[in-house]
């Protein structure tokens, strides 16, 4: 989508379509630096998250207050187990 001129200049009147200031650039690289560092640590979380509930439901059945205990324990196993191996290969 593409905004006129116009309306761009009525919106903000300090905005050059051709060359942007050098703040917005720099603001532009610090978001994506952000997201960069966001992905990165949602990334472990999102790897026990996901699988570990579902093995604690399979072990478990469908008791939910078990589900969460059996969660939390086997989700800091899996995270120790994967922080070893990855110490030791590397």
């Amino acid at each position: 989508m593409t905004l006129e001129d116009t309306l761009i200049r009525s919106l903000h009147d300090h905005l050059d379509p051709v060359v942007p200031p050098p703040v917005d650039l720099a603001a532009v690289q610090c978001s994506g630096e952000r997201r960069r560092a966001a992905t990165a640590a949602a990334g472990p979380i999102a790897f026990v998250g996901l699988p570990v509930p579902h093995v604690a439901r399979a072990i478990t059945g469908a008791a939910q207050r078990w589900v969460l205990a059996y969660s939390v324990v086997l989700g800091a196993t899996l995270v120790l187990t994967d922080l070893s191996v990855v110490d030791e290969c590397f």
